[in-house]
């Protein structure tokens, strides 16, 4: 017996003696257990290559002149990415709030701008800017809004790529930029606040693509005909009390799925809206649903949680926490990078573009066409997949699917089609390598 084979078989042995002793959790402990889950998608490498060069860190509050009827500033010590504070801007009564403070920087060679965004109340929030002048007098400048839908409560990780930006008069990225300015927008007669921190440019990643299913209904076997031919895997959000039942997936398919590297994941076990549940509710929802893809051997995938109608809030987080290490909202990720910081709940606020029967393929192509601009992730979500009759909302034509997914395809050498059991892994790697 040679060496390797030798080894090979010890290590058979040192496997077999842990689940006999620690029982139960082979699964998680058989290398097999980590497939190629990418559907054959070549996602090697680093995922972020560069945060980018840090151009403003917001640590002195006086650089900034507030203006705007009742606007206001502070240094916000309890929000923070970077140093030792953020810059709180808050408009009042609907009115718009701004802040500006006098800069050198050469943008030249920036290919994005990329900063952090703490919204303290989206509710009361109807958009934030930023603004980037080469002029004195404004009488040029770039300017992108971002709207608060596509923000969550908390801490936003935002990245705009240089074409993104609106160009006003003749402003020119190779002037140096001498006016920076963040502008928040209230709703009407609200007050809002939103603290800013940490602003970068020329972040630098590997665009990334998601292909999600909430529900896992059988149509869907539709979209696997269509991403097996492309080399793609997707993800489903399967709801156990619907497993078998008319219009979803058996048990048996679901395993065909697993088994071919797509992601078996959690959305519920009756899919009920977690922000309206008892705590003993919310607990049974989540855990129920985890423990019952764990028993069933979807293990790779059993810790991303993908919320039921996108309804959640901190205590739905703090369950979701305990056994998940991704979950996914509603939210529009118009301007989503790639996760680099795990330290304030931004892998649970995961945000995604919901394609229903009203979306065109165009808008679709535009939004991959944005992530590889971003050098960041989209996460395209789908429903049913059906071959004509898109009638309800929930219903992507089989037709309009594959559009999207050759599209991808052709897009392969500018982002990657991963599952999101894949990314975290990426992540995870990352990670470890900056460590």
């Amino acid at each position: 017996m040679n060496k390797g084979a030798s080894n090979t078989i010890k290590l058979s042995i040192i496997f077999i003696v842990l689940a006999v002793v620690i029982g139960g959790i082979v699964i998680t402990l058989n290398p097999s257990e980590n497939p190629p889950s990418n559907g054959g998608q070549d996602d090697d490498g680093q995922v972020v290559f560069s945060e980018g060069e840090l151009f403003e860190d917001f640590e002195n509050i006086t650089d900034w002149r507030a203006d705007g009827i009742g606007a206001s500033q502070a240094a916000d010590t309890s929000n923070v990415i970077h140093g030792n504070q953020s810059l709180k801007l808050t408009g009042t009564g609907g009115e718009v709030a701004f802040t500006t403070k006098t800069v050198n920087i050469d943008l030249s060679d920036a290919t994005n701008v990329i900063f952090w965004v703490y919204v303290h109340n989206k509710t009361t929030l109807n958009a934030i800017s930023l603004y980037i002048s080469p002029t004195a007098d404004w009488a040029s400048y770039f300017v992108c809004r971002v709207p608060a839908y596509a923000l969550v409560n908390g801490w936003n990780h935002i990245v705009i790529a240089r074409p993104e930006f609106s160009v006003v008069g003749e402003a020119s990225w190779s002037s140096p930029a001498v006016l920076l300015r963040v502008r928040v927008r209230p709703n009407e007669e609200m007050n809002a606040s939103v603290s800013f921190d940490d602003c970068r440019h020329s972040y630098s990643a590997r665009a990334k693509a998601v292909i999600v299913f909430d529900d896992a209904c059988n149509s869907i076997v539709n979209a696997q005909q269509i991403m097996d031919e492309n080399g793609q895997a997707g993800t489903l959000f399967v709801i156990p009390s619907y497993v078998g039942s008319n219009g979803y997936l058996a048990l048996d398919q679901l395993q065909t799925f697993y088994d071919s590297g797509w992601d078996v994941s959690n959305h519920g076990y009756d899919h009920r809206d977690l922000s309206n549940l008892s705590q003993e509710e919310l607990d049974y929802e989540v855990n129920a649903a985890y423990d019952w893809l764990v028993g069933n051997g979807f293990v790779r995938s059993a810790r991303l949680f993908a919320y039921p109608y996108g309804g959640y809030n901190d205590t739905v987080i703090d369950v979701v926490r305990e056994q998940h290490s991704l979950g996914r909202t509603i939210v529009a990720g118009d301007y989503q990078p790639h996760l680099s910081n795990f330290d304030h709940d931004i892998q649970y606020k995961l945000k995604t573009f919901v394609v229903i029967n009203a979306t065109s393929v165009q808008a679709v192509k535009d939004r991959i066409d944005s992530a590889i601009l971003q050098n960041g992730l989209v996460i395209l979500s789908f429903h049913q997949i059906v071959n004509e009759d898109a009638c309800y909302e929930t219903q992507c034509l089989t037709c309009s699917f594959k559009e999207i997914s050759d599209y991808l395809k052709s897009k392969e050498a500018d982002i990657d089609v991963v599952t999101l059991s894949r990314l975290y892994e990426l992540y995870n790697e990352n990670r470890t390598a900056d460590n």
